[in-house]
């Protein structure tokens, strides 16, 4: 809206209020028809929105929506409201699992038994360290965290999601076995996750599906 300093939108996915005026960004196609950025207004004022040119039918204090051309690439991929909520840097928590993958990959490599296969078992022991219950990566454990605050343990099911680099079906598969071991049981979930809870999993695969649009080492 070409004001950045009162009109915010920090994670890029969710409607921000200013004021008395609230707006979402959404992108619309039709078939084989083209992508459109579209925008639906709430409680905005009409001559607000013609004076930044936004077409749309707005009555004063009420609804309107506007169309406008070609929608844009989306700015950043990592971006998730909830990660943003709990304050946790999706780039980050890809860097430190990378890191401790790779000092997995080195340990198993400095033996006299080194092969691609022990190589792979040792970056997926490093990767359980990054994400094992007080690992670095372990969200509902850090420091000003909590694992009674939901949108922490939402937060670290989707950051193991975006960070597993060992196919999703594996990565569903692990976190119920390790669910399990850890004392938690969930005999709500499938065979296919593990039995890992059903919340749980879902957060995982919103993390996959982030991972999937490009946020990944």
């Amino acid at each position: 809206m070409n004001n950045p300093t009162t009109l915010i939108d920090p994670s890029g996915l969710h409607e921000v209020s200013s004021g008395n005026c609230t707006w979402d960004v959404f992108t619309t196609q039709a078939g084989d028809g083209p992508v459109e950025t579209n925008w639906e207004f709430e409680g905005c004022q009409a001559n607000f929105f013609n004076a930044v040119g936004i077409g749309g039918s707005v009555s004063n204090g009420g609804g309107g929506q506007g169309t406008a051309g070609p929608a844009v690439a989306p700015n950043n991929p990592c971006a998730n409201a909830t990660l943003s909520a709990a304050g946790v840097n999706p780039q980050q928590q890809i860097a430190t699992a990378q890191g401790f993958i790779a000092a997995g990959k080195i340990g198993a490599n400095a033996t006299p038994y080194a092969n691609p296969i022990l190589s792979l078992f040792g970056g997926m022991y490093g990767y359980y360290n990054a994400v094992k219950t007080g690992g670095p990566n372990d969200i509902k454990n850090l420091p000003g965290h909590s694992g009674q605050n939901p949108i922490d343990v939402d937060a670290g099911n989707i950051s193991f999601g975006i960070t597993c680099p060992y196919g999703a079906g594996f990565c569903q598969f692990a976190a119920g076995p390790a669910q399990t071991l850890g004392g938690n049981p969930n005999p709500n979930g499938t065979l296919a996750t593990g039995f890992d809870t059903p919340s749980d999993n879902a957060g995982i695969r919103i993390g996959q599906a982030i991972r999937a649009a490009g946020c990944h080492e």
